[in-house]
């Protein structure tokens, strides 16, 4: 059975802005100002959830020099309105507290795109399929909810840096491929 939310560590990415960057950027405007600008101003914010201190510290710091990954609490994700499906796996497919905090995400992500469906046209297609974003790892899975109930993932892009073509991220993918298969199958038998 997943855990509660309230039983998780968390963290959330910090943008430490260079504290001249804007007042550079107001009198003249570098090319390379304006592209630390715009990487800064694009990042997402979202809660990385783990299961133990010693789990979340070792994640905890820089991952470069402008973005922190800094402690935070479920009460302060909710109120910055984040809901169960958008709780941010911190391990690994394979680490310790994957196994926990990715059912308890998945279940959720399965719930709020049965919910949310999938927008069709008069003819009965599909003009906008139900979507959601899964981050495991500080890797971002879109996943898609097609006409004929399965999901597939669409997408895969790192966070930061780093490659998306590696034996992990292939696992990843089937395990999501399972995990969302067997949430819908459950919950499509639950309902009336």
């Amino acid at each position: 059975m997943p855990r509660s939310p309230d039983t998780l560590f968390f963290l959330r990415p910090d943008v430490q802005m260079p504290s001249d960057l804007l007042e550079r950027s107001l009198f003249r405007v570098l090319d390379e100002d304006a592209a630390l600008l715009e990487y800064l101003m694009g990042q997402t914010s979202f809660p990385e959830a783990f299961t133990s201190p010693e789990a979340q510290d070792h994640a905890r710091g820089f991952i470069n020099e402008y973005i922190e990954f800094i402690p935070t609490t479920w009460a302060e994700a909710q109120a910055a309105g984040f809901d169960h499906s958008d709780i941010a796996v911190g391990p690994a497919l394979g680490e310790i507290g994957f196994d926990v905090i990715a059912p308890m995400v998945v279940s959720a992500a399965v719930r709020k795109m049965q919910q949310t469906g999938a927008i069709r046209n008069t003819a009965g297609t599909i003009r906008h399929p139900a979507r959601a974003s899964i981050t495991i790892s500080r890797i971002r899975y879109e996943i898609e909810l097609g006409g004929d109930n399965k999901f597939q993932v669409i997408a895969i892009s790192p966070i930061y840096d780093g490659a998306t073509d590696t034996p992990q991220t292939r696992e990843t993918v089937l395990w999501l491929h399972r995990a969302f298969a067997a949430c819908g199958d459950r919950s499509a038998r639950e309902q009336p």
